[in-house]
């Protein structure tokens, strides 16, 4: 997969991760960076959108104690589900 198409990908997943407020974004931040990772040749997670967003809540959760974190639930279930039958 090339640079292109893996940011593509982190960008239309993105979509489904609401950007207010503030913690809203730790979480963004934190998927865009692990989704990377998780597409590129040497992958340090698995290409799994519902995995990445799990991971990437844990990896900010420390930063905002007590925020409840959303993102679009069914879009990533179909996400991983397509994912998991390749």
């Amino acid at each position: 997969m090339d640079r292109r198409e893996m940011l593509d990908i982190a960008r239309r997943e993105l979509a489904h991760i609401p950007d207010w407020p503030f913690h809203q974004r730790l979480l963004r931040m934190a998927y865009w960076n692990n989704r990377l990772h998780s597409l590129s040749r040497k992958a340090t997670y698995p290409d799994d959108p519902l995995v990445i967003v799990k991971q990437s809540i844990k990896d900010v959760a420390s930063s905002a104690p007590g925020e409840k974190f959303e993102y679009d639930k069914m879009f990533f279930a179909e996400e991983s589900r397509k994912r998991r039958g390749r």
